[in-house]
């Protein structure tokens, strides 16, 4: 690192302190020149020989306390000036380790900006970007445990259709799926490790039938406190991963029901307004039927008590 003296600088100082003794040395030499009074001064008076008059120094004069002596004057003058060229040669050598009020300075990029420059950057900098609260919502993970599967059979299909489901996919969900049918089978009942359910229903395939079968099931996904119910016939496949794969895509907290309507036209039924009053109404919906399977989230099935189960 090169050293820059300022040797103008300190020439011009040494010249001041220079005028200063020099006034200090006459201030001194007149005091020489002054009687004092006082205890602390020995004076002589003046005496008369002859015809004029002669005066006599006084003797033995001492110094005041407070007057420098000329030896004094001229080491505190040393003391100054060694003191003041060693403040000149500090600065200039030892770098400035606090920076100035107003200045910042950016590390890395060896930059210096004015701290009223940076203020209004920040001000200008809030006022157009407002603070904005984001979120990430994780998209929601179903659980094999999450989902109950009922299979609806009946007595008449146990030998033909159960043997084909219980050696296949319900390998894959042994404590999620339950069979729904007409009549107390111990054999299958041990197969399916108790996971036979009686719902005491006829075995006929009419309206009324079905839907008594379909509200055992309802009613005991209710009570599993599962958040998705999805019922299958006993002649179809499930592929349980791609099930789990699909309800990824739907929340359980929200009315769901997935399926697929297999008529070609919306349903039609008679519907009965009280128990009380022979007035009825013809009602048409599209509805997922149960051939084809359909899942319901439990928000919706919470919300389907009073009129199902």
């Amino acid at each position: 690192m090169s050293l820059l003296f300022p040797t103008e600088k300190l020439n011009s100082d040494v010249e001041y302190i220079s005028s200063v003794l020099d006034k200090l040395e006459k201030r001194w030499q007149y005091g020489r020149d002054i009687k004092f009074v006082g205890p602390q001064a020995q004076i002589q008076t003046s005496v008369v020989v002859g015809s004029g008059f002669t005066t006599a120094a006084a003797t033995n004069t001492k110094m005041p306390r407070g007057l420098l002596t000329r030896r004094g004057l001229q080491a505190l003058a040393l003391v100054l000036a060694t003191a003041y060229a060693t403040m000149l040669i500090y600065q200039a050598v030892v770098p400035r380790q606090w920076p100035d009020e107003n200045v910042v300075g950016i590390s890395g990029n060896n930059m210096e900006m004015d701290m009223p420059e940076v203020q209004r950057i920040i001000a200008e900098e809030i006022a157009v970007t407002p603070p904005v609260a984001t979120a990430t919502v994780a998209p929601y993970s179903t659980d094999l445990n999450d989902v109950f599967i009922s299979v609806k059979t009946t007595r008449n299909y146990h030998y033909s259709r159960l043997p084909s489901i219980i050696s296949t996919w319900f390998q894959y969900a042994k404590d999620q799926t339950w069979f729904f049918t007409d009549k107390d089978d111990q054999y299958f009942n041990n197969l399916t490790n108790g996971h036979m359910i009686n719902t005491k229903c006829s075995s006929t395939h009419n309206r009324e039938a079905l839907c008594c079968k379909m509200s055992v099931e309802f009613d005991r996904f209710l009570d599993s406190a599962k958040k998705w119910f999805c019922h299958f016939d006993d002649d179809n496949y499930v592929n349980v991963p791609r099930l789990l794969k699909l309800l990824d895509n739907y929340n359980p907290r929200e009315d769901w029901y997935l399926g697929r309507p297999s008529i070609p036209a919306p349903l039609e039924i008679m519907r009965q307004h009280s128990a009380e009053s022979s007035k009825r109404s013809k009602v048409k919906f599209w509805f997922a039927t149960g051939g084809a399977g359909f899942c319901i989230s439990r928000a919706l099935a919470l919300k389907m008590i009073p009129v199902a189960g």
